[in-house]
């Protein structure tokens, strides 16, 4: 299923979870008593890119890391459903399945809004989250600015 250069890198024993949508490949690495580290990536994206912290973090945390339906080793159902709240719902029902209390998120990108969504359902239960998602700093309009002045500079000189 995965390359042996993917396999490498990714040296994680797979865990299935099937929901009405689709059957859903995660990550459960670390000691089962650990703090939870709950791991939710964006698109196009899968686990894999929480590799790195998955290694860092199992020796004392249990890290899981969901793969969303239609990314990584989760099956990939034409019809979805794909949309914001069955990615919530199927995080939510694999969240139930583990039988995780409480937990601390690690999101990206669409992550983010799952995430979010994660949380605001289950507020007592979220400790703490971390967030790769990352909005401009300044309105489309400023960048349009800044752009032109640093052209405008660059053809000065």
């Amino acid at each position: 299923m995965l390359s042996p250069s993917v396999r490498k890198e990714w040296p994680f024993e797979p865990s299935w979870f099937s929901h009405r949508d689709g059957r859903l490949h995660y990550v459960d690495a670390g000691p089962r008593d650990g703090p939870v580290l709950l791991c939710l990536h964006g698109n196009p994206s899968w686990s894999f890119l929480f590799r790195h912290l998955l290694r860092e973090l199992q020796d004392g945390f249990r890290v899981v890391a969901l793969d969303h339906l239609g990314c990584g080793l989760s099956e990939k159902p034409p019809a979805g459903p794909y949309g914001l709240q069955a990615h919530i719902d199927r995080a939510e029902a694999l969240i139930a399945h583990l039988g995780l209390d409480r937990f601390s998120l690690a999101v990206h990108d669409w992550g983010g809004a799952i995430g979010m969504g994660v949380a605001t359902r289950r507020p007592d239960a979220v400790q703490s989250s971390s967030s790769r998602t990352l909005r401009p700093s300044c309105p489309t309009a400023s960048r349009g600015r800044s752009r032109s002045v640093g052209r405008e500079a660059s053809a000065r000189s």
